[in-house]
């Protein structure tokens, strides 16, 4: 309670700067991977989207477009080159194995199928994470 009286007191006299509100789909200042990474980048960069069931790119740092192809395969076009990154993939909404790997032919996509537990292909949400080199 004293702090939040002190942080308040303080905010009042000017002394606190207001984080300025933004969008859950907005990264942090200096947070955006960069479309070229060069050879003197050192770190990582991660990307990420999450995939309606439909195909559907509902948010996501670095993700360009979605697409459901077929039953249980989408495609997912990131704004630079991923065929060298680590891509992995957690579904959201029921029980399901996912593969998540570089798209043949297209450098900057990522190919997702997902499949029930007794092997076939099925719709399913899901939540990609790409790293990368920056």
């Amino acid at each position: 309670m004293r702090l939040a009286f002190v942080l308040a007191a303080a905010a009042a006299a000017g002394s606190v700067a207001q984080a300025e509100p933004r969008s859950l789909n907005e990264p942090p200042p200096g947070g955006r991977a960069a479309s070229t990474p060069s050879a003197g980048d050192r770190g990582m960069a991660l990307m990420s989207a999450t995939i309606g069931s439909n195909g559907a790119l509902q948010r996501g740092e670095g993700a360009v477009s979605a697409a459901r192809l077929d039953v249980g395969q989408y495609e997912i076009e990131f704004g630079r080159d991923v065929t060298a990154c680590n891509h992995t993939a957690t579904n959201t909404y029921q029980p399901a194995t996912l593969l998540a790997q570089p798209r043949l032919g297209k450098p900057n996509w990522v190919y997702v199928a997902s499949y029930h537990p007794d092997g076939f292909r099925i719709d399913s949400g899901f939540n990609l994470l790409v790293f990368c080199g920056r």
